[in-house]
């Protein structure tokens, strides 16, 4: 099994309650994680990153839903990247999402910092290969 130990502070950007309780327990079971930030929307979830900016807290990866209420997937990776990509450069994001949406995958993928795009549900070993490559 590949080593994810490099990230030790995960955040999960994603809608769905039930999504985010299996994907937490999966990398805290899996992972060797030390802190794991559920956000349900993306909204919250760049709130939370300009909070944690100059904390120390902030993540190593962020596993984001592509479809959510407010500011979707594409608005967050063009937030992320005007507001913290530039203090944050190693920082990588995993997209998932429950449809194959080509234009979306293909506009999220150009980011830099964007590392994969992924099915949903999230299988701990796709992960794993994917920040691997």
């Amino acid at each position: 099994m590949a080593d994810l130990s490099q990230y030790k502070r995960i955040m999960i950007a994603d809608d769905d309650d039930i999504y985010n309780y299996i994907t937490s327990r999966m990398l805290e079971l899996k992972a060797k994680c030390e802190r794991i930030d559920k956000k349900m929307s993306g909204f919250t979830a760049l709130k939370h990153l300009e909070r944690v900016s100059g904390e120390g807290n902030y993540p190593d990866l962020i596993i984001l839903d592509m479809d959510m209420p407010i500011i979707n997937g594409l608005d967050f990776l063009a937030k992320y990247e005007e507001d913290f990509y530039e203090s944050h450069p190693k920082t990588k994001i995993i997209v998932v999402s429950a449809m194959s949406e080509n234009k979306a995958k293909s506009k999220a993928l150009e980011y830099p910092f964007v590392a994969g795009f992924l099915p949903k549900p999230l299988v701990f070993e796709d992960l794993t290969q994917t920040l691997t490559e």
